[in-house]
């Protein structure tokens, strides 16, 4: 008995761990957490972004190219920032010829490894 009830204990933890994955972050969680995260996202062409979260607030992206592409690796500098309801924001630097300046927000979540994602 004290076994079906060790393994019960076990199996409510694990669908309440389950639960806060693909929430959106507060305010207060998304400061805690940003500074020091690496995070990507794919672009409209297929081309990856990747970038770390500094703690001073800066970030540099970095633009990998998409699936037949002849361009190479661009980078860029960034500012970070989180929004008082809580969305992750990134000012992009690119030049008006790479598309820029760029600047977007979006709510924010970890995933089942602790690793932070745009939600979309």
């Amino acid at each position: 008995m004290r076994f079906f009830i060790g393994l019960l204990t076990v199996c409510l933890i694990q669908v309440s761990a389950l639960a806060d994955e693909g929430e959106a972050l507060t305010h207060e969680q998304a400061l805690s957490m940003v500074p020091g995260s690496t995070m990507s996202r794919i672009g409209q062409n297929g081309g990856l972004r990747e970038w770390t979260n500094g703690a001073d607030g800066t970030a540099t992206v970095s633009r990998l190219p998409g699936p037949g592409s002849k361009q190479g690796v661009r980078k860029a500098a960034a500012r970070w920032s989180v929004s008082d309801d809580g969305r992750y924001c990134l000012d992009e630097d690119w030049s008006t010829g790479q598309g820029g300046p760029l600047h977007w927000c979006s709510r924010i979540t970890r995933d089942a490894d602790g690793k932070l994602q745009l939600l979309h």
